[in-house]
């Protein structure tokens, strides 16, 4: 009888003891509850980074997009004046290549009109097929340099001005005021609104015993 007692007595020392609850729940699922919940939220957590790194990312190319949509607006002003002076200058390099060359032009032109006021005075003196056709030829040349811009300067008459007219001397003017252009000596022209050659003109004095005006 005392060996199945002792028997008993070590089979219950070495029985092992039952894992404790909490709440209803043991310790294992607990921690198998929680095991299974953490992957959740650390998903949760990895979406909402990258959500925030895209939007930084999507900024950064939309200013982006602004500065070079600003350079390209700048480049693009910069090429059209660029352009616009180029041709400006073209222009004007056109002009004044036309301007040297209507200038040497401009003797010859002289040099008929002095025939024709030759001619005029010697009256029957040169043949009128001759005169005609010196008329004729004086009157396309003329015509073709004002194709090209050429335009007279009228002066007799009119107040003396030093930026445009050139004058070589000055005679009692009589009924012309004094300072105005008595007689032209050599013709004058523009070329596009630009003095190409000065007239050069006589201009009226103060006639003696008339007071100077103020």
């Amino acid at each position: 009888m005392k060996k199945e007692h002792k028997t008993e007595t070590q089979t219950e020392e070495t029985r092992p003891e039952e894992t404790p609850e909490t709440n209803g729940v043991t310790v294992e699922e607990d921690q198998s509850v929680e095991t299974k919940s953490a992957p959740g939220n650390t998903d949760t957590a990895n979406k909402k980074s990258e959500e925030e790194s895209e939007s930084a990312e999507v900024a950064a190319a939309k200013s982006e997009i602004e500065k070079l949509r600003d350079r390209l607006l700048r480049l693009q002003a910069d090429f059209d004046n660029f352009r616009k002076r180029v041709a400006r200058e073209n222009l004007e390099l056109i002009k004044s290549a036309n301007g040297e060359l209507i200038e040497s032009l401009l003797p010859v032109l002289d040099h008929f009109g002095h025939a024709l006021e030759s001619m005029e005075k010697t009256g029957g003196g040169a043949p009128e097929a001759y005169a005609e056709g010196v008329r004729i030829i004086n009157s396309e040349l003329l015509r073709t340099l004002e194709h090209f811009g050429l335009s007279r300067i009228d002066c007799v008459g009119k107040e003396f001005d030093a930026n445009l007219h050139e004058a070589l001397s000055t005679m009692p003017g009589g009924n012309v005021k004094p300072g105005c252009i008595v007689a032209e000596i050599r013709k004058g022209y523009t070329l596009n609104g630009k003095v190409l050659r000065a007239p050069q003109v006589i201009v009226a004095a103060e006639n003696p015993g008339e007071p100077a005006e103020e």
